[in-house]
């Protein structure tokens, strides 16, 4: 039953991605949108520079020209998620990069994870070529991370 929902879900995203498809000029406006809805809202920049040396307005002009070379908008969402990431801020994330873990089998971790019965976790594709790939299988539970069970 859960293969079965997870195919419906995400034969679901795929159609829901390809209604609403944006065009390059989409992706510019929502670029500036997103990243002017950051300056505006999140209060850490400094404190993030600071400490991690992240500045955002490069951030800002990396995504740019990486959207220049964005073939759909799975790309575009890649480029607005890897912004996120170096922040390493948990807190700033969006859903749509699992449009793209579905589509195009990305990692941001040497795996990816799927929630089954129960609340168990399980390994549902291994990056190739990493030493994780040669630890699990798809398919393994993770019972624990860095020694924590509890969760």
């Amino acid at each position: 039953m859960f293969h079965q929902l997870k195919k419906t879900l995400i034969v679901g995203l795929a159609i829901t991605s390809s209604l609403f498809a944006l065009t390059k000029e989409e992706m510019r406006q929502d670029l500036e949108s997103f990243f002017d809805a950051y300056e505006r809202q999140y209060a850490f920049f400094e404190l993030k520079n600071k400490d991690h040396g992240v500045d955002w307005s490069q951030v800002y002009q990396e995504s740019k020209q990486k959207l220049e070379s964005a073939q759909d908008e799975i790309d575009f969402y890649q480029i607005l998620t890897e912004a996120q990431v170096t922040l390493g801020d948990g807190h700033c994330y969006n859903n749509a990069i699992d449009l793209a873990y579905a589509k195009k089998g990305l990692y941001y971790l040497p795996a990816r994870f799927v929630l089954g019965e129960g609340s168990r976790v399980f390994i549902e594709a291994v990056k190739p070529g990493t030493d994780f790939a040669e630890k699990v299988e798809i398919g393994d539970r993770l019972i624990g991370i860095d020694g924590a069970k509890d969760f």
